[in-house]
């Protein structure tokens, strides 16, 4: 599929009078329907570059400890997944979408230079144009602002509904400080435990909906069980997968809330918020889907959804009907099999986004082996 314009261009109704979707061409005609293919990036490399790993205050000794145990992980993924490629000839289609503007392209040329490349499809959701980093000015109702951030996520939902929902398996959104451990995602998506919740598992955050979840208990005749997979964060009642990092969609998941006069077209379709996470827990919870258990053997979660040495703070406690234990701290709350990772505040003014991007990269695919930090 190249990127083409589409005959039809007019302005859906469903839910504003005046609500326009879709993508522009960087000359501003709507239309454009991206080719995600990150073949792309194969035959148009971006740049090259020589791998860092010099001392700096945003890749600080525990970051560092962090991103080298999920260097472990990534070594066991790829045996893992030559054996499952080997067997099954096919591995999950992972459609990989980030929210950025246009002050920070940069930041998506670091992300295509690195792990974007390795999933299946990638765009970048903008306000401008540019094709040789597949960012796209996507249009959403209301302003450009952080404020807004749902009516942009529920534009790029929809629009990854209409046009690749039978292309991919799995659709993971992020922001663009964010880095995705492909290698480690597609073991996760394509092991045991996703299977046992694709086949209608009801693990320990569904159980307490269980009058809703039940109906997924079996399924049956090919049918797979709608999949909502992130860091589960609690609030009241409230339980939705915490941004950051990002979280992970199945096809049968977007099938449901993008579905004609599903949840995205008809529930708060008028909202200007920020909290698109809970949001979408929300349009999913409409349809009884929850996010699911993604926490390793060990019991920690394969999203980390804060900078290492904020998370290491903290401890993984839940409310008592969740029968979350044990309750882990300090570098526990860390799994080698992390799929996502948010880097948000590891930044600096002598150090950007893009080059944290980078240098996450390098540890993370074992390109730096030490780093030597400055006595105090």
């Amino acid at each position: 599929m190249n990127d083409r314009q589409r005959n039809n261009t007019t302005i859906k109704k469903e839910v504003f009078e005046n609500e326009i979707t879709g993508a522009r061409f960087a000359n501003g005609s709507l239309g454009l329907i991206i080719n995600p293919s990150v073949k792309f990036f194969e035959n148009n490399k971006i740049l090259e570059r020589n791998s860092s790993c010099s001392v700096n205050d945003s890749i600080d000794p525990i970051a560092f400890k962090v991103f080298k145990l999920i260097r472990l992980g990534v070594i066991e993924s790829n045996k893992e997944l030559l054996k499952k490629k080997k067997l099954q000839n096919t591995l999950p289609k992972i459609l990989c979408m980030v929210y950025t503007h246009s002050h920070a392209h940069q930041r998506i040329r670091a992300i295509v230079n690195t792990w974007g490349s390795q999933c299946d499809g990638f765009f970048a959701a903008s306000n401008k144009t540019d094709l040789t980093i597949r960012a796209i000015d996507l249009v959403h109702n209301g302003p450009e602002a952080y404020s807004n951030m749902w009516q942009k996520v529920r534009s790029m939902w929809m629009y990854a509904h209409d046009n690749f929902l039978n292309d991919f398996d799995y659709f993971h959104i992020s922001g663009d400080d964010s880095y995705v451990v492909i290698d480690n995602m597609k073991n996760y998506l394509q092991g045991e435990e996703i299977e046992q919740l694709l086949q209608g598992y009801i693990d320990n955050f569904s159980r307490p909906y269980f009058e809703k979840t039940k109906k997924w208990k079996n399924m049956k005749n090919g049918h797979k069980r709608p999949l909502l997979l992130g860091i589960p964060l609690i609030k009241g009642k409230d339980i939705f997968p915490q941004g950051g990092g990002g979280y992970t969609l199945n096809r049968e998941a977007l099938k449901q809330i993008g579905k004609k006069n599903g949840p995205l077209q008809t529930l708060l379709a008028d909202k200007v918020d920020s909290r698109e996470d809970a949001f979408i827990a929300a349009l999913l919870g409409a349809e009884d889907t929850y996010v699911s258990d993604t926490r390793d053997k060990t019991g920690a979660f394969r999203y980390i959804p804060y900078r290492p040495k904020q998370r290491i703070k903290g401890k993984a406690k839940y409310p008592k009907k969740f029968r979350i234990s044990p309750v882990l701290s300090g570098m526990n709350l860390f799994s080698k099999e992390t799929v996502a990772l948010h880097l948000r505040d590891m930044d600096t003014k002598n150090i950007p986004m893009d080059e944290v991007i980078y240098r996450t990269h390098d540890i993370i695919n074992g390109y730096c082996d030490a780093y030597i930090y400055p006595k105090k």
